[in-house]
């Protein structure tokens, strides 16, 4: 019993100090979980929405040349949307960290996710997916553009390519060079790459299942999520 609470006390203290020195949007498990998120909803956004990707303008750029080259105008409407969504998103959500003084501004953000998953499985069949689909990206692109820096290192919790490079490239900086300090950092971008894995693959298995009912769980997950950062938050200012 006095094991388990000086373990408790341990991972108290330890979670003090991490959000005193980086701050309560910057802590690992924070970056790790909406990764994790992320990857869930550009996998059931991909399902659904005609190959659409709601936050990897990358991939969405790609998949629109081809839709251009077919002449799907459908896929042509829909990641055009997505992509000025994203952009409109990414500007909204720079103005409230530069204009905004709340200290709960990221979580009117993540509130507003959760209302851009329920809207676009109310929406689904209802309305152009364009049109569907177009808040879920924009507040995607909000909540990258709020939650930009893991320990104050730059990443991303709506795609991966960048969390992969940086991985990589800490590995081997740590087993070639033995930059001992280069493997926290090699295995927090690991474990990024890892949780936008796992959330794509279960969301796509949820999709299998429930088909745009997985939307559902996702919210579930982001009301969860935002309950215990606004608690977090609380926290953080008592102590």
């Amino acid at each position: 019993m006095v094991c388990g609470n000086n373990m408790q006390d341990s991972k108290l203290k330890e979670l003090e100090d991490e959000v005193s020195r980086f701050g309560t949007h910057q802590i690992k498990g924070i970056a790790y979980f909406l990764t994790l998120l992320g990857g869930a909803i550009d996998a059931v956004s991909y399902m659904g929405f005609d190959h659409t990707l709601p936050a990897a303008q990358t991939g969405n750029l790609l998949l629109l040349m081809v839709d251009i080259t077919r002449l799907n105008v459908q896929g042509i409407a829909i990641k055009m949307t997505t992509l000025l969504s994203f952009i409109a998103g990414l500007v909204v959500s720079r103005c409230a960290y530069h204009y905004y003084r709340s200290i709960y501004w990221r979580i009117y953000i993540l509130v507003g996710l959760s209302a851009a998953c329920l809207f676009t499985f109310l929406a689904f069949d209802h309305l152009p997916s364009g049109l569907a689909i177009a808040p879920l990206s924009f507040t995607l692109a909000m909540t990258t553009g709020a939650f930009n820096k893991v320990e104050n290192e730059l990443y991303n919790n709506s795609f991966t390519t960048g969390n992969i490079k940086k991985a990589i490239i800490a590995w081997c900086e740590f087993l070639f060079k033995g930059q001992a300090e280069q493997k926290e950092r090699a295995v927090i971008f690991t474990c990024l790459v890892l949780s936008f894995v796992i959330g794509a693959f279960t969301a796509a298995l949820f999709y299998f299942l429930f088909g745009m009912a997985a939307l559902l769980v996702i919210l579930c997950e982001i009301i969860i999520f935002t309950v215990c950062y606004f608690l977090l938050i609380r926290f953080s200012q008592k102590s």
